[in-house]
């Protein structure tokens, strides 16, 4: 898989991706409806129910193409944790995942300088036969005693 390398111009726009997902997250009643209570590793089918049921942030997600082959898409989520960022990462090949350092690359970009460990969710999500996406949720205004 080619390098993985974050250039000024993509670090531009994933930050204006993530100003632009900011202005309307999505609200705890959408991501709480239909959601499966363990999403660490999402098929097809969880995430094609989830969106039947309107359980899903996918439409007010931001998306960065990220050369050579990447994509990263960014929404904020109301969670009982507080407001989080929900980034995706995936590659354009199909069977192939992005490293986490690429993951942490993207992080790091935005911003959210912590390591993968820190954040509050980490799972993969089958987004199309055989293609899946690493996705965070970092919680960005935390609320007192909530967890994502």
């Amino acid at each position: 898989m080619p390098a993985f390398i974050i250039t000024g111009e993509v670090k531009a726009a994933l930050n204006a991706a993530a100003v632009k997902a900011s202005r309307r997250p999505t609200p705890l009643s959408i991501i709480k409806k239909g959601r499966p209570s363990d999403i660490r590793n999402l098929s097809l089918a969880d995430r094609e129910a989830m969106i039947a049921d309107g359980a899903s942030s996918i439409s007010s997600s931001e998306h960065v193409d990220i050369p050579v082959g990447f994509r990263a898409a960014i929404n904020y989520e109301e969670q009982p944790a507080g407001i989080c960022l929900h980034l995706s990462v995936s590659a354009s090949k199909k069977g192939k995942v992005p490293s986490p350092r690429a993951v942490q690359m993207v992080l790091d970009a935005l911003g959210l300088a912590r390591s993968l460990e820190q954040c509050e969710v980490i799972w993969l999500e089958e987004y199309y036969p055989g293609h899946q996406s690493v996705n965070v949720l970092v919680c960005v205004a935390p609320t007192q005693g909530g967890h994502a």
